[in-house]
């Protein structure tokens, strides 16, 4: 009910209305503007920074929240990880819940001109995409990858990280062959058109 998805229709923006889980949202009550007002805040913030931006998911998810409050922040350990290396994670620090348009201007300076993802201390994150399904596949990976993070903490043992040439090496496969939705999100589709007849 508190999470939202956004896209870019035309010049306008269309998001979860707000007040309904997303199992209830269906395009006939997508709306310009959110009865959510952070969603308002948060959506509007990065839209009016990144024109390269269509589509917004903004979740708070168990795993991303726990990571959002380490300070150590998010960690690039592993091959799904390589997406998100370097520069394409931004971090915005907690300002409350979100209600104030003066908070805008930090969330679209955080973000920056390059991240898919920002996270925002002790709250959540917003994954970014040139379509939905770029955006809430981001959104699926990241939120594998803050699990995986909790995972290794968990053990107590040393983490060995990933070499850093080949983290460079990767990341920009995930713009290219292998980038997020180019075929998860049609199977995803595909699986959903199944289970409702459509």
């Amino acid at each position: 009910m508190w999470n939202h998805i956004s896209c870019r229709v035309g010049d306008k923006t269309l998001i979860t209305p707000g007040g309904v889980l997303f199992d209830e949202v269906t395009p006939e009550n997508l709306v310009m503007d959110s009865s959510n007002i952070t969603a308002n805040v948060i959506h509007d913030a990065v839209y009016a920074a990144r024109p390269d931006v269509s589509a917004v998911v903004h979740l708070h998810t168990e795993a991303s929240v726990a990571v959002s409050c380490l300070e150590q922040g998010f960690l690039c350990l592993d091959q799904n990880s390589a997406q998100f290396y370097g520069d394409m994670v931004a971090c915005h620090e907690y300002e409350g819940l979100s209600t104030e348009l003066s908070e805008q201007a930090q969330i679209a300076r955080d973000l920056g001109e390059k991240a898919c993802v920002l996270l925002m201390r002790n709250h959540g994150f917003c994954t970014t995409g040139s379509t939905i399904g770029e955006a809430w596949v981001r959104a699926w990976y990241f939120e594998k990858c803050c699990r995986l993070q909790l995972d290794c903490l968990q053990t107590g043992a040393a983490i060995h990280m990933p070499p850093t040439t080949a983290m460079e090496k990767a990341k920009p496969l995930y713009n290219d062959i292998f980038k997020a939705g180019r075929y998860e999100w049609p199977a995803i589709m595909r699986k959903w058109r199944k289970a409702t007849g459509s």
